[in-house]
């Protein structure tokens, strides 16, 4: 009858035990995901703080001698060849040319000074980064032109 208590206590103490639960190892807390800060928006003061000089087209380097003003709603400036004006619309990043007239002198760049026009005139936006560079945007986003404040 021993032997059945001793028994009977030994099934009682074991089956009493729980599994001891093990630690999870510790975790790094979760790091948040940093998103730089988005560019400042396109002022139109900004746009007038300068003169705008051409730097990039299409992103390549610009051969040629191109300077605008942009006062107000007006851009006024210096193609290799020709003088230009226009108008254009917007306020934030919205950069929408209106109007451009130039003068119709003649000396074989009339290609590139075509293209910057072109480039003007289908401009949707336009966004100053950090370093102050000017970037025409279409409106899809690709890169037009790019000016550099002088």
């Amino acid at each position: 009858m021993r032997s059945i208590f001793i028994t009977a206590s030994a099934a009682l103490a074991i089956g009493a035990c729980k599994p001891v639960a093990t630690a999870e190892p510790p975790t790094d807390p979760p790091v948040a995901e940093v998103i730089p800060p988005a560019p400042p928006p396109l002022i139109p003061e900004r746009l007038g703080d300068a003169n705008w000089r051409l730097t990039e087209i299409f992103d390549q380097p610009t051969p040629n001698r191109v300077v605008l003003e942009i006062a107000g709603q007006f851009i006024t400036g210096e193609l290799p060849c020709n003088q230009v004006s226009g108008n254009y619309l917007g306020t934030g990043p919205i950069f929408n040319v209106q109007v451009i007239t130039t003068t119709s002198l003649s000396c074989g760049v009339a290609t590139f000074e075509d293209a910057v026009l072109k480039n003007l005139l289908e401009a949707r936006s336009a966004t100053i980064n950090e370093a102050g560079t000017l970037r025409v945007l279409a409106p899809d986003g690709l890169e037009l032109l790019e000016f550099q404040p002088f």
